[in-house]
């Protein structure tokens, strides 16, 4: 019995430390791991709707790569960009992306507020040719991005373009499977892919009145993106690059 006793004894002690060894592995398990991605920085130019001359409606700010610890994937920076016909829904919109993205607290709400569909919902900037799904994929040096919409005056150097460093990459493009262009309403040539926002465009927020007749109003953000072990997306708090105005009356923009 003496020794009966000392088995079940000797069984329990084992099952127990089966249980404690799973118990920590699901405690383990469950244990939330948190990446964060720096997002870019140094706006070298941010521009404003309420620019009047046309000729400084370019983006350009620098990514943020540096520093890398390389515990998940990052695949690089992205440009979100919205297209409004009431600069002051705009606005409101850009200041509550803005607040929450200087938020000790809620600083993880501010992408959500930017991308997600019953929210803000901003879309991905593009351009032809782009077969890494990132407009600037990580080089592991932070480089200068430059990004121009719309064509002016027909001048090379103001024409709708991303420069990374410097060297032309592409030609801004919406987010569609059309191949739309910035150039709303620009009709001497390629009428059909510059075509004027209408309010079924995924990409645009039409409010009951615009501000002006035939002026459209672009916000720009920019995101540092990758995965995390388990492939799920993890991007960086918004960096607000500006805004500009899109006259669909005026060829020069």
């Amino acid at each position: 019995m003496e020794k009966a006793y000392y088995n079940i004894r000797q069984f329990n002690k084992i099952i127990w430390i089966i249980v404690c060894l799973i118990l920590f592995n699901l405690t383990s398990c469950g244990l939330d791991t948190f990446y964060i991605l720096d997002p870019p920085k140094n706006i070298l130019h941010k521009p404003s709707y309420t620019n009047i001359d046309k000729i400084y409606n370019y983006f350009e700010f620098e990514t943020n790569e540096n520093g890398f610890d390389g515990s998940f994937k990052f695949t690089g920076t992205d440009v979100y960009y919205k297209i409004y016909n009431n600069h002051t829904t705009m606005q409101s919109e850009v200041d509550r992306i803005i607040t929450l993205a200087d938020s000790e607290t809620n600083s993880s709400s501010a992408i959500d507020y930017l991308i997600n569909k019953d929210k803000y919902s901003y879309s991905k900037l593009i351009y032809e040719g782009n077969t890494s799904g990132t407009l600037v994929p990580y080089k592991n040096k932070s480089r200068k991005v430059r990004i121009r919409l719309t064509d002016f005056q027909n001048e090379v150097e103001n024409s709708s373009r991303i420069t990374i460093d410097g060297t032309f990459v592409g030609i801004p493009l919406r987010n569609s499977s059309d191949k739309l262009t910035f150039n709303f309403g620009r009709n001497s040539i390629d009428y059909e892919i510059n075509k004027i926002p209408v309010d079924s465009d995924e990409d645009v927020k039409i409010s009951s009145s615009s501000s002006e007749s035939g002026e459209w109003y672009v916000a720009m953000f920019a995101v540092a993106s990758g995965w995390d072990t388990t492939f799920a997306p993890i991007n960086s708090v918004p960096l607000y690059l500006g805004s500009v105005t899109i006259d669909s009356n005026s060829e020069d923009n």
